[in-house]
């Protein structure tokens, strides 16, 4: 320190080092579409939305800003899960990247829910964070899906979901995969309970995230300019090497194409959804009035010859409650060893030798697969199950009941069927036609059982019937279902 640096003039003294004022860092945010200096400040009041147009990437709190009624929301808790349970690591362990990403956003994974007012309407908004790894889709964000999903019901509001993502958890594997029919089943029991699902489609929404809970909307919303998609243009443009057009997989181009209701600017978003909910919730919605709890133990050994009662109640009860989305058996469940006492463990895979015992045994019974109401049959190599979801998801927003049979590389029987209520009865039922079809063909297999099963529960149940071919591909059994005839069938198969 030299002489100079300790020199003042007469009458002024020297200001500290610590006593300096620091210009905030974030002060001002260049606009990425112009390249404009915008004053923070301005673009928080404006919504995050540059004078150019550009929508900023922003977090939850932004969101929940925007969208409640004077600012006023009531954060709604989320389940936690297991960390690591793969033990994954790349070039860095899974669980350091966890700590990373928490740090970073301050929070423990990638969504966040709230409850509040939208235009007067309860609603429960659940905001995808793209900031926390990528808003990757795990174990943490389906939970927090159905978690959200499942206040909407108890608290009879809507749910709006805000998405933001490049698709499915890496890291997790199967287990992040497994999240996208568990959220498809939470937006099916909105549906039983008659209450709106919005989607707010936000930049980006891509992967396993669009594959699902992002498609399954009753109204789907884009923000402008938004990246819409499965795979990523670049590579769509690597894998058929032709040039896609201008705006490919963008809001606007999606809208043109029909596969997004409406593009509107952040600004009227609020007005927008709060006028979607006041027309969609202008009766109150309907309640899960005949909800129930089976026990599924109970069930299996109503219908059990008495000699086999006590194979089925030792399994013990598993109760839950239906919501009437789907009867879920628990993993060691009576109605499954039900199945695997009457026919064998062995699930098959499709035969022509299995596939002719199967019609055999149909033709005993009466044919029920000739006496079905309405079928979508679904066949191809990936899909399927997204493929029945969406329909069934149509189908019962028109008012209809619904059966849906999935087959046969799922293991449990849960698995593989969703079926309307009463469940208490439809287990009964489901039984007594494995009971029929033992007595008439016992070397059938227990998926194709359960095939011939649920073909005999559909044909009596009413509703249009979903059902997709598995690995058996032609030779699969669900291939029994008698396909349209040239001139004016109702059934239909594709």
């Amino acid at each position: 320190m030299n002489w100079l640096s300790n020199f003042a003039r007469p009458g002024l003294s020297k200001k500290k080092p610590d006593d300096a004022r620091e210009t905030p860092d974030n002060l001002w945010i260049k606009d990425p579409l112009s390249g404009d200096l915008i004053y923070r400040a301005e673009l928080e009041a404006a919504d995050w939305v540059t004078p150019s147009g550009f929508h900023m990437r922003i977090g939850p709190e932004a969101r929940f800003k925007i969208m409640f009624d004077d600012q006023a929301w009531q954060k709604i808790p989320l389940p936690k899960v297991t960390a690591d349970p793969l033990k994954f690591k790349d070039d860095k362990k899974y669980v350091d990247r966890l700590k990373g990403a928490r740090a970073k956003v301050g929070r423990e994974d990638t969504m966040e829910a709230g409850y509040g007012r939208i235009g007067g309407a309860h609603a429960v908004v659940l905001v995808q964070d793209f900031e926390f790894m990528g808003g990757s889709l795990g174990m943490a964000a389906g939970e927090a899906f159905i978690a959200a999903a499942e206040s909407a019901v108890r608290r009879k509001a809507a749910m709006v979901m805000v998405t933001s993502s490049g698709g499915a958890r890496m890291q997790e594997g199967i287990l992040s995969l497994m999240q996208m029919p568990r959220t498809t089943l939470a937006i099916q029991m909105l549906r039983e309970a008659g209450l709106p699902y919005l989607v707010v489609l936000a930049d980006p929404t891509t992967g396993g995230v669009t594959a699902s809970y992002a498609m399954l909307g009753d109204v789907h919303i884009a923000e402008p300019g938004a990246l819409i998609g499965f795979a990523g243009p670049r590579v769509i443009e690597q894998t058929i090497r032709q040039k896609l057009p201008e705006g490919f997989q963008r809001s606007e181009y999606l809208l043109d194409k029909g596969m997004v209701d409406m593009v509107v600017d952040r600004r009227k978003l609020k007005a927008t959804v709060a006028t979607l909910l006041s027309v969609l919730m202008h009766k109150r919605a309907a309640t899960q009035g005949d909800s129930e709890t089976v026990d599924f133990a109970e069930a299996a050994t109503r219908s059990a010859p008495k000699g086999q009662a006590q194979a089925c109640e030792a399994g013990g009860h598993a109760k839950r409650e239906s919501g009437g989305v789907a009867a879920t058996f628990p993993v060691d469940d009576p109605v499954q060893r039900r199945f695997v006492e009457l026919f064998g463990p062995s699930s098959g895979t499709g035969s022509r030798l299995i596939w002719a015992l199967l019609r055999g045994a149909l033709e005993a019974l009466g044919s029920p697969q000739l006496q079905l109401p309405s079928v979508i049959h679904v066949a191809g190599t990936n899909g399927k199950g997204s493929t029945i979801a969406f329909m069934s998801a149509i189908a019962g927003a028109a008012g209809h009941k619904v059966h849906a049979f999935a087959k046969p590389h799922l293991f449990q029987l849960n698995e593989s069927a969703l079926w309307s209520r009463p469940i208490l009865r439809m287990i009964a039922r489901i039984l007594e036609a494995a009971e029929e079809v033992a007595r008439v063909e016992p070397a059938l297999t227990q998926f194709d059982a359960q095939v011939a099963a649920a073909l005999c529960f559909f044909a009596n149940a009413g509703g249009p019937c979903c059902s997709k071919t598995g690995m058996g591909g032609r030779d699969d059994s669900t291939n029994v279902i008698a396909k349209p005839e040239p001139e004016g069938d109702h059934r239909r198969s594709a």
